[in-house]
């Protein structure tokens, strides 16, 4: 912050002594002025960002023609053997040289404008047709005093229309969204010293006093300044949000416009009172008044305009609050809910209230979002083959703000779908052996007790068959654990084929195998053990060709649970029932024991 005041004072202290030099040195200190002006736009539409090449070159050609025919004009009288161009060569070249900087002006506009450059030449015009028509007036009076031809007449008032014109421009660019920027005040205060340095020049016919020589040495420097401040890299360059209207302040610009027909309109008084009538005023007064209504209608047509917009924006932001707090409840619901189903009809009810659009679930939908072929209706496929379906009226067509929100809707669902494959996925993992997919200890539990618990209502009998492979570590040793694992895969998808519906097979550790028949009697457990044996022999025509000699036997328990038995006890009366089968040989089965369901006691 010091440093950065401390460069500011410099510069000050060196605009200060410049000024103050005019008076003893003349042109001179002028044309070093003009070389600041120069140096910082060289500098500063460089450091600071200006991409745009027309702006830049425009406003260095201009600058760099000006320090180049002040340069001439200030050694003329001192080295006339140099060839210096005549006064008439230097000031069209410095005319030419105004007219480049204008251009790169009317460009800073142009980019700031964005749609409303018609706009923008209008307000700009009213001002620079205000001014010209006053330094006109002023210019053509019978103060300007005699001039040498009509060329030179030209050269000494086409200056300040000239920066007329820039002044207008820079007006406008202060309408462009650019008032809070200090490069766009500085340049519009340079166009002001200028234009009145370039009148005070016509008017003294052609001398320049001291008091010409500092107003254009004042121009050059805050020109200078105006191209070095950081804020020129944000001037020259398109807005990132598009004003609502032209100017963000309408009064400011019926300000300009009332100021716009004040000068006329006092120049035309004038002209009465005096009784000396020019028509190129009248012309032009007229022209002016024509402009100005011109931007009086499209002025109230824009406000029209920026209110249905505004309308149309608050309709949208209603809209968009809607969305969001219909997009938090399906975020919820899908947090919530058990089933997919739920949650798609759930989605699919939030989706249909916020948009006024009949939303419903569809199952089996693949691919991308798109039209379903059935009239307006189109599908958001989510997850699972589930999909979302809205089905809008022909007089209601889902906008891009509608798609965008069933988009997000049909995103949060997927989620939610996903959350709940994957609680499946670790629910199904946490109560099944990884390798059959039978049921673990845990479930075989669980499946037990609430078969006995059954049992207690109905009065029936739980059975527990208990089979275990017989010489299942030597086919481990013999073929390996690959061939292992084959083995107890086909035993376990024989052991589901023969079961009865609501009977539950698992797999407590190793080479043994457990099945939970609810409601069943002696005999039909007999029967399931015989089935149990069948179906693991027939296993063997499912093994790798390596394990064809392969024979598979089991040892198989049985044991009946009424509906007082501990689950625990009855897996290991089943377990031990086998123990003793195999203690005989095995590949047999051990006879169910028999007792009434309501009278008997338990088996033990």
């Amino acid at each position: 912050m010091a440093r950065r005041w401390t460069v500011w004072i410099g510069w000050v202290a060196v605009g200060v002594g410049v000024l103050v030099s005019v008076e003893a040195v003349g042109p001179p200190a002028v044309a070093v002025a003009a070389w600041a002006a120069t140096a910082a736009a060289w500098w500063g539409l460089a450091h600071w960002g200006v991409t745009d090449r027309p702006t830049r070159w425009l406003a260095r050609g201009g600058v760099s023609l000006l320090a180049l025919a002040w340069t001439g004009i200030a050694v003329e009288p001192f080295a006339p053997a140099l060839g210096v161009p005549a006064p008439l060569v230097l000031a069209l070249l410095a005319l030419l040289a105004s007219l480049l900087v204008v251009g790169a002006l009317l460009r800073a506009v142009t980019l700031r404008s964005q749609g409303h450059v018609i706009d923008g030449w209008l307000e700009g015009l009213l001002v620079a047709g205000a001014l010209a028509m006053l330094v006109a007036e002023l210019l053509f009076s019978p103060h300007l005093g005699p001039v040498g031809s009509e060329i030179e007449a030209a050269t000494a008032l086409a200056p300040p229309l000239v920066m007329a014109l820039a002044v207008g421009v820079a007006v406008r660019l202060l309408l462009s969204g650019a008032e809070r920027l200090p490069a766009a005040w500085l340049l519009l205060l340079t166009t002001v010293v200028s234009l009145a340095a370039d009148t005070l020049y016509s008017l003294g016919g052609g001398t320049a006093s001291s008091a010409v020589l500092r107003g254009w040495a004042a121009a050059y420097l805050l020109a200078a300044t105006a191209l070095a401040h950081p804020s020129i890299g944000t001037l020259v360059r398109r807005p990132v949000e598009r004003p609502v209207l032209s100017s963000r302040r309408p009064w400011v610009q019926l300000g300009f416009i009332a100021v716009a027909l004040l000068i006329p309109a006092a120049l035309l008084t004038n002209q009465a009172l005096a009784t000396t009538a020019q028509p190129l005023t009248s012309l032009a007064a007229s022209a002016l008044l024509l402009l100005v209504l011109w931007r009086l209608a499209r002025l109230l047509r824009q406000q029209h305009a920026d209110a249905e917009h505004l309308e149309r924006r608050a309709e949208q932001l209603r809209r968009r609050a809607e969305h969001q707090q219909a997009l938090a409840e399906v975020s919820r619901t899908s947090l919530d809910v058990d089933t997919p189903h739920a949650l798609v009809r759930s989605a699919a009810d939030a989706a249909g209230t916020a948009i006024g659009v009949p939303c419903r679930g569809l199952a089996n939908v693949w691919g991308e979002p798109g039209e379903s072929g059935v009239g307006a209706a189109r599908i958001w496929p989510l997850h699972q083959a589930h999909g979302l379906v809205c089905d809008p009226p022909p007089e209601r067509a889902l906008d891009a703000v509608d798609q965008q929100f069933l988009d997000a809707v049909a995103a949060i669902a997927a989620s939610g779908l996903r959350r709940l494959e994957t609680e499946r996925d670790l629910r199904h993992q946490s109560l099944h052996d990884p390798l059959t997919g039978l049921a673990n200890r845990t479930l075989i539990g669980d499946r037990l007790a609430l078969a006995l618990a059954a049992a207690a209502r109905e009065a029936d009998l739980t059975g527990v068959v208990f089979a275990d492979l017989d010489g299942f570590k030597a086919i481990n040793d013999t073929y390996g654990h690959a061939v292992g694992d084959a083995v107890l895969t086909a035993v376990a998808e024989s052991l589901t084929a023969v079961v009865r519906r609501g009977d539950t097979v698992g797999r407590i550790s190793g080479d043994e195998f457990v099945i939970i028949a609810p409601a069943i009697t002696p005999d039909g457990l007999d029967e399931l053990a015989v089935r149990t044996l069948e179906a693991i022999k027939r296993a063997e025509g499912h093994l790798p060709e390596r394990a064809a000699d392969v024979r598979l036997t089991a040892s198989v328990g049985t044991a009946l649970g009424h509906h007082s038995t501990n689950p625990d006890r009855l897996l290991a009366e089943a377990d031990a029932a086998m123990y003793r089968v195999k203690r005989r040989g095995g590949d047999d089965h051990s006879p169910a024991p028999r007792y009434h369901t309501t009278h008997d006691p338990p088996y033990v």
